[in-house]
């Protein structure tokens, strides 16, 4: 049994340099604890020893490819060629294929309606059109909301939950990436704009009397009176470094992750040893945090709830020693068993 992993744009994804090659390799570990073959499909031109490619590899090799989410882009109107060689392989294998679905802004996409509109060399919408049903592992608890979604380009044949959040706990020994916390600032934040969805929640949390620090590809033009730093992205493997910084963050409410997915930002902070808030509306059910004085829905609730925490020693580390055992619980669930089973292994 071997099992390919590739990104929907074919972009070369081995070397862990972000977050999509940092998930990956997550995904060929985890496989791998469970003693499957797997591949990277990555975009060589040239063969080289011990290493698969959508150029020359034969895709009938596979019994089963994985295709991490992401977008297709045209920078400067141009169709990327890694782009469409990765879909002609799609096309050629007999392989089952597997979506992973952990971003509700990059469902599945078809490369053959962006060839409608633009050209690349003589291949034709058809030549690249994936006519095969993928089974969708979703991280949205929501199967139906996962589904629903990749239906729009693809046939959807079966969705399976896998809770990748927690991917990051099965790299190793996740202690060993535990970080003692600076507390530089009051608030921290890393992410982006996220095609502005988020930017109320931004407004509400981001612009209070606490000292605050930003990180990413976030507008801060669009911030009504934002005092604080910012910094630019770091890479995935700094992330846990840069919130360490930060004496607390908060996680903001996101239409299709309330209720409805434990974020990977979620366990980075706790490893930062921050204090995790939640919006309101993110957990509307207090399912994570056992702690009423952790959930806010106001800038008012942030700046009370933080001087509560941080003017009670004893409370914030019942805090933190609770967010530890957390971390200790889901360690302990064998991830590479439930991704095994997605993919019906």
């Amino acid at each position: 049994m071997l099992v390919g992993i590739c990104t929907l744009s074919g972009a070369s994804t081995y070397e862990g340099k972000n977050s999509n090659s940092d998930e990956i390799l997550g995904v060929k570990k985890l496989l791998e604890s469970q003693g499957i073959d797997c591949r990277v499909l990555q975009n060589l031109k040239e063969e080289k020893d011990g290493e698969e490619s959508f150029y020359y590899s034969d895709p009938n090799k596979f019994d089963k490819i994985i295709i991490m989410n992401g977008s297709i882009n045209c920078f400067g109107g141009i169709v990327p060629a890694d782009t469409v060689y990765l879909f002609k392989f799609l096309k050629a294998s007999n392989a089952k294929l597997y979506y992973f679905f952990n971003d509700s802004l990059l469902k599945f996409s078809q490369l053959s309606k962006v060839l409608e509109k633009k050209k690349f060399e003589d291949v034709k919408p058809a030549d690249v059109h994936i006519d095969k049903p993928l089974t969708i592992i979703s991280s949205f608890k929501d199967l139906k909301f996962a589904k629903k979604e990749n239906e729009k380009e693809a046939t959807v044949e079966d969705v399976c939950y896998f809770d990748s959040g927690k991917m990051i706990l099965y790299d190793g020994d996740y202690k060993s990436k535990m970080v003692e916390n600076k507390g530089i600032y009051d608030f921290i934040y890393g992410g982006s704009s996220r095609r502005d969805v988020r930017m109320k929640s931004f407004n509400e949390f981001f612009c209070s009397k606490l000292k605050t620090a930003l990180y990413g590809n976030l507008k801060i033009e669009k911030l009504a009176g934002y005092k604080g730093e910012k910094f630019k992205k770091v890479k995935c493997t700094e992330v846990i470094e840069k919130n360490s910084e930060g004496k607390a963050t908060c996680i903001m409410q996101e239409k299709y992750y309330n209720d409805n997915f434990v974020t990977r930002r979620i366990y980075e902070s706790m490893m930062a040893n921050c204090v995790v808030f939640y919006e309101e509306a993110f957990d509307r059910k207090h399912a994570i945090s056992p702690f009423p004085e952790t959930y806010v829905r106001t800038r008012k609730d942030l700046e009370a709830n933080f001087a509560k925490i941080f003017g009670n020693e004893e409370l914030k580390n019942k805090i933190l020693n609770w967010q530890h055992e957390f971390l200790e619980k889901a360690a302990s669930e064998d991830l590479g068993k439930s991704l095994a089973n997605c993919i019906n292994l």
